[in-house]
């Protein structure tokens, strides 16, 4: 026994609500929850995963009584789900790849210096009327594997896997299809692979990009004595599939000298500038210097 989940998102999901946040567990019923284990056994952290109401914002919804950031402080590590590229619950909106760095930010507000942790989707279907902006039933590999770096980009510290079609009534529905597993296999390596940096703080790194760009993301880590940019191209409104981006990066120094990209390829930066051509929903890892 490693820690206790306390509540599964206690900001939407309640007798006297509905599952799509109308109701509240009372912030008070959850840290007395809380206390109650951390006196029974103070030596294991307490988990809290919760929904769409810290995801779309934190706002209070009728019956919600208090802060969400009172929910974050009664847990030790805190969890979000909201599966934004083929939820069927959402608003278009609110739909997209890009969703996940939103949901690690907001997390990451409500609890600072705690570990974040978001749920990713599996590419396969979640319900039978689950659908992406560009029709698809389901997310792509690709998309899945932007959504996870998008989300350690904004924060999060540590990733969850909804691996069940409802559609489909499958518990293990990522493993048993083979891009699923595959996607789960490479976005494991990924987080592991530079588990340092994830941990590290984030800071800023501008990026401006072209005319037609898709949106990119992106966050400078240091490790030790390492520099790293992270880099992921995401999706919009207007382009929902993603895109291929034109990206410069503007880092927070006046660096000049070679960045090593994790394909490869060597570019250079000048006075704190480089540029690079990202295909959609494209991750970089680039080693500054």
């Amino acid at each position: 026994l490693t820690g206790y989940q306390l509540a599964d998102e206690p900001d939407m999901n309640v007798g006297n609500g509905t599952p799509q946040g109308a109701g509240c567990m009372p912030t008070s019923k959850l840290a007395a929850f809380a206390d109650s284990l951390h006196r029974a056994d103070p030596a294991r952290p307490v988990h809290v995963n919760f929904g769409t109401g810290v995801a779309l914002g934190a706002r209070a919804g009728a019956g919600c009584d208090g802060s969400f950031a009172a929910y974050a402080a009664a847990a030790d590590i805190v969890s979000v789900d909201y599966y934004g590229v083929s939820t069927p619950w959402h608003d278009a909106a609110d739909k997209g790849v890009w969703t996940y760095g939103r949901t690690a930010a907001r997390a990451r507000m409500l609890a600072p210096g705690k570990p974040v942790w978001v749920f990713l989707e599996a590419p396969v279907r979640m319900e039978a009327t689950s659908q992406t902006l560009a029709g698809a039933t389901h997310a792509t590999p690709a998309q899945v594997r932007a959504a996870a770096w998008d989300a350690l980009v904004n924060g999060a510290t540590g990733l969850e896997w909804f691996c069940h079609s409802l559609a489909a009534k499958v518990d293990d529905a990522c493993l048993r299809d083979a891009a699923s597993a595959a996607t789960l296999r490479e976005v494991d390596a990924d987080a592991q692979r530079y588990a340092a940096w994830w941990n590290a703080p984030p800071v800023f790194v501008g990026v401006r990009g072209g005319t037609r760009s898709a949106p990119v993301q992106a966050t400078l880590r240091v490790a030790a004595g390492k520099r790293m940019v992270f880099a992921v191209g995401v999706d919009s409104a207007s382009q929902p599939e993603g895109g291929p981006s034109d990206a410069t990066f503007v880092l927070p120094d006046h660096y000049s000298g070679p960045v090593a990209a994790s394909d490869g390829r060597t570019l250079q930066a000048h006075d704190g500038v480089f540029s690079d051509h990202l295909s959609p929903y494209e991750v970089v890892a680039y080693r500054i210097g």
